[in-house]
């Protein structure tokens, strides 16, 4: 691990609204780390009772009382999907509500936000 957030990316699959580990037509695929910038957009995404800022300058988040998705936030850390439209807040707000909350709580738990 270098001092840099790598742009290297993983495939989140899905198969009928569900997060699968196996591998599906339907994924998004996402930045496998964040960067500062990233990571301090998300923490301005969220409430500050949502939010706990550690001595060390890691952070956690509580997934239960986040409810709102930052998808100008989401947009930037989605790098491709399996849909033939580009990622745009436009074509977010076009998918399935599970599937995008669904999203958000991984994203949540794969960058180390959450407290779960």
């Amino acid at each position: 691990m270098g001092l840099f957030a790598s742009e290297k990316t993983v495939k989140i699959h899905f198969e009928e609204g569900r997060i699968v580990e196996k591998e599906t037509q339907d994924y998004i695929e996402v930045l496998e780390e964040l960067s500062f910038e990233l990571g301090e957009e998300i923490k301005k995404a969220v409430t500050p009772k949502d939010l706990v800022v550690n001595a060390d300058g890691s952070y956690k988040m509580n997934v239960e009382n986040s409810v709102q998705v930052p998808l100008n936030v989401l947009v930037k850390v989605i790098k491709g999907w399996s849909e033939q439209v580009p990622v745009t807040v436009e074509n977010l707000k076009k998918l399935d509500n599970n599937i995008i909350n669904r999203l958000w709580v991984k994203l949540q738990e794969m960058y180390g936000l959450s407290l779960r």
